[in-house]
C-alpha cells in the first residue's frame, strides 16, 4: 500500500485535459489601476550615462524627467514597458539631482535621480615618484583643450606623454631615471587654454635612491645556497671577495649593470662552527665609493635538528614494529630523512611533516615527539594496530598546523593541546574505540579552521571553551555525546552552521538535548524578493514575522500526495487565516516519467494559471525556477515558523529532537493534524443529522459487460448524508468518478468491456469520520495511513446488487467523504476478495485517483504486494515463508520476490524476452524491507502511486480478469496486447543498486509508508 511522499529529483510534466464545448464569453469586469516602477531611485556617475526602469501597470501611462542633463525614452506607453533614463555630464563639478514622474489612471509613482561629484585635483598636489622612473597618470576632469607646462629644469626626466581624453580622463607622464641617489623635484602646470579655468600646479618629487651601507652583515644559513644583494650603481661594477673566504663565498652574477641585484653562492659549512668573510664592491673607475659587505655564516641549527628529529622517529620506529611494517620504501636509518617514506622534511624551512597511512603500525606511541617539534602536519590514517593514547610530549608540537587521526584502535585523547597555538586543521575521526571526554584545550588555538572530532565513541558533552571555536567548522557527530549545548552559540548563524554539518547525530542511544533551542529555518527561503502570480512582490522574512505561524510547503501538481494535502492545507488556510495562519507556497517540479526520472518545471505561465484555477494563489505563492538554485527532490514537503522564523515542524530535516519532537515530519499526512495542535480542528463540528434513509441500499448500474461473463465491482460510499443522494448529486457524481479513476489506467483500461459495475447508495447518519460521529459503514482511521471499518456490512450492501450472492471474486472500493490522507485494502484469502477504502479528498478525482488504483485496482483486484521499502535490512524468515505461500496457493504477490537471480525471479519470462529489455529488471527494495527484496521496475503505482502497473504486474492483473471473465489466460495473447504499453515505456537499467537507509544527518526524510493491506483469513 503506498500513500506517501517519495523523494523524487522531479521535474516538469504538461497535463493536457480534454474540453467539452465552449461556452459563450462572459464579460471580465474592469481591473482597477495599477502602476508600480522599479526601481525607485538611480545613481549615475559624474559623467552620465544611461539606466533601465521597468514600469508595470495595466492602462495608458506617461513620463516626464525633472532636472539638468536628464531625459526619458519613450515618454509613453500604454501596458508593462522598459524605460530608459539617461543622465547627461555637465561642464559644473556639482552633482545633478532631479527625478522622472509617471503617471496612470489616476495613480502616480517616480523615480528619484542622483549624479556624483566631479573630481579634479588641487593646486599643489604632490606626486612621490619612485627612485627608478616609470610612468605616473593622474585623473583630471575639464571643459576644454588644456596646456602642459613643465618646469624648465625637471625637463630632463619629466616628460608629458597624452592626455586621453581633453575634458575627462588621464594626464601620464614619464620619469627617466635619476643616476644620483640624490632625490629630484619640479613641477607641471596644467592649465585651460582660453584662461577660464585657473592652472592646477603638480608638484612631482622622486624618491631617494636605496643603497648598502659599508659595513652591512648579512646572516648566511648553515646549509649554504644563493643570496642576492640588492644594489644601485650608476656604472659597472668590480667584487671583490676577501681571500681568506673565497673556498666558501662565490660571486655569481651582475643582473644589471647599473642597478639590479648582485647575487653570491656560499657552500654548506660542513662543521657546526659558523663561517665569515667580506666582499667588496666599487665603480671600476672610483667614482662610487667602495661597499663592503660581511658575511655571516650561522650555526648547523639545521644539521642539529635533523638529528632530533631522527632520534626521536626511531624511537616511534623501534616502538611500533617498524621492522614489519608494510611500506614500499623502507626505513634506512643510517640514511638521509628524504629517503624514508611518510617524511617530509623541508630543510631550507625547517618544517617536518609525517603520515602513516596503512604502514601496519603496532603497539602505542612512544613518548618521543619533543623532537619532533618542527612538526607541522602530523597524519595516521588506518592504522588499525595503534592502541592507547597520545604521550604527553605531543603536546610540545608547538609548531604543528594539522593533525589527522583516522581509524585507529587509540582508546582516549588526552587534554594535551594547549600549547599547540598554530593549530588550524584537526580530523580526529572514525576510532571506534576512542572513549573519554573531548579535551578542553583542542580550542586554544585561534587559528582553528577545522575541528572535527566525529565518529568515535566519545562521551559526555563539548566544553564550554569550545564555544570561542564553534562559528568554524566544528564537527562531534557520531560520537556519545549528550546533554544541553545551548551555552556554546552566540547567534543564530552558529546554531545553524553546527546543525547543518550532522553534529545532532550521535550513535543509537545519545543525542543532544535541543529542546532549549530554536533553530532557524531560513536554509530554505529566498532572500530576494519574489514574485506572485500578479507580479506582487513579497519577501519570506516579512510574511512570517507578520503571522503568528507560517507553513512553508513545497507540492507539485502530478504528485497524489500533493494533490491530497494542498485542497485540505487551502482549507484549512481559509478557516484559520484571520487567526494568524499563513501560507508559502511553490512547485519545484513539474513532472516524472514511469521511472522516476524528473526535470524542472518549464512553463511558468502554466504554473500560475493552476495555481489560479486551484485556488493556491490565496497562498503567498511564487514561480521557483525564477529564484531557485537547488530544491528540495520529495513532494510535498513543508516547515512550519513562528513568527520569529524558528521551525516548530518540518518534513525538510530530520534532526533527532525528542523533546520537542520538530523533524522528520511526514508533510502528506501529519502537516494538517499538527496545525489543529495550533489552532483547532480542521472544520468546525457538523450537527447535521440525516433524516431519509428512503434510499439507502438503493442501487446504480454504472456500466454492463459485453464480454465474457461479467466481472463484478461494487462501489459505495461512507459519511455521505441523504443529502448527499439526490439524482446526479454527489453520491452518484462520486461513484461515477471513482469508477472512471479505476478503469483509467492498463490493463483496466482495454478490459473495461468486462466489467460488471455497480453502486449502491449508503446513507450515514453523519456527515463526518471520528470521534462524535456515527457512519453506516463504520470507517474510522488508525496510526499514519491506516483506515478500516465494519467490512461485513460492506458486504452486506454489495450483496444488494441482483445477481451477486457471494463474496466469491468480488471486489468492493468504499470512497470515504474525509480529507484524511489514508488508503488501506483487506483482502480475504478464503472467498479471494476484498474492501478497498480511499477517502474522497472533496470528491476530487485528481486526488484520489491514484490511491484508488493503487488499493483496489493494485491490492483489492489482483492482490499485488507494495514495492516500496519501509523497514530498513532484510525480511524474516516467517515474513518471506508467508509470501511465498500466498504466491504458491493463489499467485498473489507476484510482482516482488526474495531472491535476485534471473532465472528463478517470478518475472524471469520478461528478463528474457528482448521486448521488453530495458524496460524490466531487478530493484532491490520491495515487500516492505530495503534490503533481501526485489521489484521488476524503479517505479510503478505499487511503489509511489504514480508510473503505471508495470509489465508483471500486467500480467497479474491480466490473469485475474481472463479467469473471472470465464477465459483461460494466454501469456502469448497478453504479450499481444501488452504491445501498447511496451511501446509507451521508457527504457531504464536492468540493474540498480539496493536502496539505501538515510545516512547520518540526512536533511530529508526519505521514505515514510503506511501499513500494508490487511491479510484476513
Amino acid at each position: 500500500m503506498k500513500r506517501l511522499l517519495s523523494l523524487l529529483l522531479c521535474a516538469s510534466v504538461f497535463f493536457v485535459f480534454g474540453c467539452g464545448t465552449t461556452p459563450e464569453p462572459t464579460p471580465e469586469p474592469t481591473p482597477d489601476p495599477v502602476l508600480s516602477v522599479s526601481p525607485e531611485s538611480l545613481s549615475f556617475t559624474a559623467d552620465g550615462g544611461s539606466q533601465t526602469v521597468q514600469v508595470k501597470a495595466n492602462n495608458p501611462w506617461t513620463a516626464s524627467a525633472s532636472g539638468t542633463g536628464i531625459s526619458v525614452n519613450p515618454s509613453s506607453g500604454d501596458g508593462d514597458a522598459t524605460v530608459t533614463v539617461t543622465a547627461t555630464a555637465t561642464n559644473s563639478t556639482d552633482p545633478i539631482t532631479g527625478a522622472v514622474s509617471f503617471r496612470s489612471g489616476g495613480l502616480s509613482a517616480s523615480v528619484s535621480i542622483t549624479q556624483e561629484e566631479k573630481k579634479v585635483i588641487q593646486v599643489g598636489d604632490v606626486m612621490t615618484i619612485p627612485a627608478e622612473g616609470g610612468s605616473f597618470a593622474v585623473d583630471v576632469q575639464y571643459n576644454t583643450d588644456i596646456d602642459v607646462e613643465i618646469e624648465a629644469s625637471a625637463k630632463s626626466w619629466i616628460e608629458f606623454v597624452a592626455v586621453r581624453a581633453l575634458q575627462s580622463g588621464k594626464l601620464e607622464f614619464r620619469f627617466a631615471e635619476n643616476g644620483s641617489t640624490d632625490p629630484r623635484q619640479g613641477t607641471v602646470t596644467v592649465k585651460d587654454k582660453n584662461g577660464k579655468v585657473s592652472p592646477i600646479t603638480l608638484t612631482f618629487v622622486q624618491e631617494e635612491k636605496k643603497v648598502i651601507a659599508v659595513g652591512d652583515v648579512m646572516d648566511i644559513p648553515a646549509e649554504g645556497g644563493t643570496f642576492a644583494v640588492d644594489v644601485q650603481y650608476n656604472t659597472d661594477v668590480v667584487v671583490e671577495i676577501e681571500s681568506a673566504a673565497q673556498s666558501w663565498i662565490r660571486f655569481v652574477a651582475v643582473r644589471a649593470l647599473t642597478s639590479g641585484k648582485l647575487e653570491f653562492r656560499f657552500a654548506e659549512n660542513g662543521s657546526t662552527d659558523p663561517r665569515q668573510g667580506t666582499v667588496t664592491v666599487k665603480d671600476k673607475n672610483g667614482k662610487v665609493s667602495p661597499i663592503t659587505l660581511t658575511f655571516v655564516q650561522s650555526e648547523n641549527k639545521i644539521a642539529l635538528e635533523e638529528s632530533r628529529i631522527k632520534s626521536s622517529l626511531i624511537q616511534i620506529y623501534n616502538a611500533m614494529d617498524g621492522p614489519n611494517w608494510n611500506i614500499q620504501n623502507k626505513w634506512a636509518l643510517n640514511k638521509d630523512l628524504s629517503r624514508w617514506s611518510g617524511v617530509v622534511w623541508n630543510r631550507s624551512t625547517g618544517e617536518l611533516q609525517l603520515s602513516f597511512k596503512d604502514f601496519g603500525l603496532k603497539g602505542q606511541l612512544p613518548d618521543c615527539f619533543d623532537g619532533l617539534s618542527s612538526c607541522v602536519r602530523f597524519y595516521i590514517e588506518n592504522e588499525p594496530g595503534i592502541i592507547g593514547g597520545l604521550p604527553e610530549s605531543f603536546g610540545q608540537l608547538s609548531n604543528l598546523e594539522r593533525l589527522r587521526i583516522d581509524q585507529t584502535s587509540m582508546t582516549h585523547l588526552p587534554d594535551v593541546f594547549g600549547n599547540l597555538k598554530k593549530l588550524q586543521q584537526v580530523f580526529i575521526t572514525r576510532n571506534e574505540l576512542m572513549t573519554g571526554q573531548l579535551p578542553e584545550s583542542l580550542s586554544s588555538s585561534e587559528k582553528m579552521e577545522f575541528l572535527w572530532v566525529s565518529n568515535n565513541s566519545i562521551t559526555g558533552s563539548i566544553p564550554a571553551s569550545w564555544s570561542k571555536v564553534i562559528g568554524c567548522s566544528v564537527d562531534v557527530g557520531g560520537n556519545c555525546l549528550s546533554g544541553k549545548i545551548s551555552y556554546l552559540f552566540k547567534n543564530r548563524d552558529e546554531i545553524r552552521s553546527f546543525i547543518k554539518r550532522g553534529n545532532l547525530w550521535q550513535k543509537d542511544g545519545y543525542g543532544f538535548d535541543i529542546s532549549d533551542i530554536d533553530i532557524p529555518g531560513y536554509d530554505f527561503w529566498i532572500d530576494d524578493p519574489v514574485a506572485g502570480p500578479d507580479g506582487s512582490l513579497f519577501t519570506f522574512d516579512d510574511v512570517i514575522s507578520k503571522s503568528k505561524y507560517t507553513v512553508y510547503v513545497i507540492w507539485a501538481s502530478w504528485c497524489p500526495f500533493s494533490r491530497t494535502l494542498m485542497p485540505a492545507l487551502k482549507d484549512y488556510y481559509e478557516t484559520y487565516r484571520q487567526d494568524g495562519l499563513e501560507v508559502i507556497a511553490t512547485s519545484q517540479v513539474g513532472g516524472v516519467d514511469e521511472n522516476g526520472a524528473g526535470h524542472m518545471i518549464a512553463d511558468r505561465d502554466g504554473y500560475f494559471k493552476e495555481v489560479v484555477e486551484k485556488g493556491y494563489d490565496k497562498f503567498y505563492t511564487f514561480y521557483w525556477p525564477d529564484y531557485g538554485t537547488s530544491y528540495q527532490s520529495s513532494t510535498p514537503n513543508a516547515e512550519v515558523y513562528d513568527h520569529n522564523g524558528n521551525i516548530i515542524f518540518s518534513s525538510f530535516r530530520s534532526y533527532p529532537d525528542p523533546v520537542r519532537n520538530r523533524f522528520g515530519k511526514v508533510a502528506s499526512y501529519q502537516l494538517i493534524p499538527f496545525l489543529e495542535t495550533l489552532f483547532g480542528p480542521a472544520t468546525p463540528p457538523d450537527p447535521y443529522e440525516s433524516q431519509d434513509y428512503s434510499q439507502d441500499g438503493q442501487v446504480l448500474t454504472l456500466q454492463k459487460a459485453s464480454v465474457g461473463k461479467g466481472i463484478n465491482i461494487v462501489f459505495m460510499g461512507d459519511a455521505y448524508t441523504d443529502k448527499d443522494m439526490g439524482s446526479g448529486g454527489v453520491y452518484e457524481t462520486a461513484m461515477n468518478q471513482a469508477m472512471e479513476q479505476f478503469f483509467a489506467v492498463e490493463p483496466y483500461k482495454t478490459f473495461r468491456k468486462r466489467f460488471n459495475v455497480y453502486a449502491v447508495k449508503v446513507v450515514s447518519k453523519n456527515g463526518r469520520i471520528g470521534s462524535g460521529y456515527t457512519t453506516a459503514l463504520g470507517t474510522y482511521f488508525g496510526s499514519g495511513t491506516y483506515v478500516d471499518g465494519n467490512n461485513d456490512k460492506c458486504y452486506e450492501y454489495a450483496l444488494k446488487v441482483p445477481g451477486i450472492d457471494s463474496r466469491e471474486d468480488l471486489l468492493v472500493s468504499v470512497l470515504v467523504n474525509s480529507n484524511h490522507n489514508a488508503g488501506t485494502a483487506i483482502l480475504y484469502r478464503g472467498d479471494q476478495s476484498a474492501v478497498a477504502r480511499v477517502p474522497s479528498f472533496g470528491n476530487d478525482p485528481d486526488a484520489f485517483g491514484s490511491t484508488l488504483q493503487h488499493e483496489a485496482g493494485g491490492h483489492g483486484f489482483a492482490f499485488l504486494a507494495d514495492e516500496y521499502a519501509t523497514n530498513n535490512g532484510t525480511p524474516p524468515q516467517s515474513f518471506i515463508n508467508e509470501y511465498n505461500d500466498l504466491y504458491d496457493k493463489y499467485g498473489w504477490y507476484s510482482n516482488v520476490d526474495f531472491t535476485s537471480d534471473p532465472a528463478k525471479i517470478r518475472w524471469s519470462a520478461f528478463l528474457n524476452d528482448s521486448r521488453y529489455s530495458g524496460q524490466v529488471g531487478i530493484y532491490e527494495g520491495a515487500a516492505l524491507y530495503t534490503n533481501g527484496a526485489w521489484r521488476p521496475t524503479a517505479n510503478s503505482i505499487m511503489k509511489d502511486n504514480y508510473g503505471g502497473f508495470n509489465a508483471p504486474s500486467r500480467w497479474a492483473i491480466y490473469q485475474q480478469i481472463m479467469k473471472r471473465s470465464g477465459e483461460e489466460p494466454s501469456f502469448e495473447k497478453f504479450l499481444e496486447y501488452d504491445a501498447v504499453n511496451r511501446a509507451s515505456a521508457s527504457s531504464v537499467s536492468t540493474v540498480r543498486p539496493p536502496l539505501k537507509a538515510a545516512e547520518k544527518g540526512n536533511s530529508v526524510r526519505l521514505f515514510e509508508q503506511g501499513a500494508p493491506p490487511v491479510i484476513v483469513k
